[in-house]
């Protein structure tokens, strides 16, 4: 029994010793700050919210101020330091705030995090509290952050929207900045207010001609008050290929001499490779010439070319029956009257031409229906009819007139159009895209294309284009 009593003494002294030890670990404050704006431009003011909690016994009164070697003229950055309140009565567990502003220099250094210490006394113990404040100087062609968010292609000939987001990183409001807009191709000016901290987004409409050029060009983004830039930006963005190509046909005649125009022009920014056919007749052919000279194939002039950007290729057919002789002359009347009986009605001519795309696998062409009125009395309820075999897929793309029907079939897709009324002479011209796997070897023909609608005389007719031909 006298062994145990001076351990048990032993023992409540170490427990004792080791709860004051403890105690003397914990922090005698918790600090938090809470930054409210730490990012300013020179001569701006950064704010701070400090949270103060008290671990000790007691009430506690502390008094702040800044250490005066980080305040102007000690400092390259601060001018002056607010703190409210400058004093704080801490029970044990209770926990009080401070607020600081921190005025810069105008001439503080851009670009660079500047540290600014606040200190603490207790007016009642001996303990201390130093406050770390990092504030960030933001250059002024900074103050404004521009991020544009452009179309990942850009198409020319159509309307391309533009999203420009703008980030106020400043605790100051800006009325009418001057906002320009402007690349190689495409310029816009805008005048934009912000309110402190206010993110924003814009929208703008880049709208180019269908032959600019494509490539990689850069918009740059200035944002100015007065002379004084605010915010910048440079992005990329890249102009796609636009192929577009329009046909015109015209026909002159005189005395025994008739010249044909085929104008094939490209308003858009990318070459077009031209496959055109033209239906004469043998013994027309010995009185005809051409320009460009043509190759002659299954009774037809072929041309083939390539159409580059702004380009415009006359491609010229003139019959000139005059240096024949009488007999000729007479004969080639007589063609001529057979002519007129075979092409009277409304006829139709099948053409395509390939659309060259470097970025795709595959070919794609355009086909174009020209429906003509050869008669001298109204046409009614025309049925246009073509047939997409298929080795050929539509692009679902058409030009002027949708198809009122698409009826899939074992041979391909036959698609149905429905004219109501073709004046003589009149001439509609129908066109659709389709694309051609590069896999397939050789060339693939689309049949002919097909008019069929009742005639004056009550009777069903029904008139069929040449077959076109699309070389791989």
């Amino acid at each position: 029994m006298g062994v145990k009593k001076p351990l048990i003494v032993l023992a409540v002294f170490l427990l004792l010793l080791q709860t004051v030890f403890a105690l003397e670990e914990i922090a005698p404050y918790n600090i938090n700050i809470q930054e409210i704006s730490n990012q300013i431009p020179a001569g701006g003011e950064s704010e701070f919210k400090v949270d103060i909690k008290s671990n000790l016994n007691g009430i506690e009164t502390i008094q702040f101020h800044p250490n005066e070697l980080d305040l102007f003229p000690f400092s390259e950055f601060a001018r002056s330091a607010i703190i409210e309140p400058s004093i704080l009565s801490l029970k044990k567990g209770e926990t009080k705030s401070i607020n600081i502003k921190v005025r810069s220099l105008d001439s503080a250094v851009a670009n660079k995090n500047h540290l600014t210490k606040i200190e603490g006394k207790s007016l009642t113990t001996s303990h201390k509290i130093t406050i770390d404040l990092n504030t960030f100087v933001i250059a002024e062609k900074d103050l404004i952050q521009i991020i544009p968010k452009i179309p990942e292609v850009v198409v020319p000939g159509e309307i391309n929207t533009i999203q420009i987001n703008f980030k106020n990183r400043g605790n100051i409001e800006f009325d009418d900045l001057e906002l320009y807009l402007s690349s190689e191709v495409w310029n816009k000016n805008s005048v934009i207010s912000f309110s402190a901290f206010e993110n924003k987004t814009e929208f703008f409409s880049m709208d180019l001609k269908p032959g600019t050029k494509s490539g990689d060009y850069t918009l740059s983004a200035r944002l100015y008050k007065g002379k004084e830039l605010k915010g910048e930006s440079k992005t990329k963005f890249n102009i796609g290929t636009n192929p577009d190509i329009e046909e015109k046909e015209e026909s002159k005649s005189g005395i025994f001499v008739k010249t044909v125009e085929i104008v094939s022009k490209n308003d858009g920014n990318a070459p077009v490779e031209r496959t055109l056919d033209f239906e004469i007749s043998f013994l027309n052919r010995i009185f005809t010439q051409t320009t460009p000279k043509a190759e002659v194939r299954n009774g037809k002039y072929f041309w083939e070319f390539t159409v580059e950007p702004g380009e415009e290729i006359i491609v010229k057919v003139t019959t000139d029956y005059r240096p024949g002789l009488i007999g000729l002359i007479v004969f080639a009347a007589f063609i001529g009257l057979l002519v007129y009986i075979f092409t009277r009605g409304v006829r139709i001519k099948k053409r395509v031409f390939k659309i060259r795309h470097p970025v795709h696998g595959d070919s794609e062409v355009k086909v174009m229906l020209h429906i003509k009125n050869r008669d001298n009395q109204e046409a009614h309820n025309i049925k246009v009819i073509d047939l997409i075999p298929n080795a050929v897929k539509l692009t679902h793309e058409y030009g002027t007139l949708k198809p009122e029907k698409a009826q899939q079939g074992a041979r391909g897709i036959r698609l149905i159009w429905t004219l109501e009324t073709l004046s003589p002479g009149e001439e509609r011209i129908i066109s659709y895209n389709a694309k051609v796997e590069n896999n397939i070897i050789g060339s693939v023909y689309l049949p002919p294309a097909s008019t069929q609608y009742i005639n004056r005389k009550a009777k069903f007719v029904i008139h069929r284009s040449g077959s076109a031909e699309i070389s791989q």
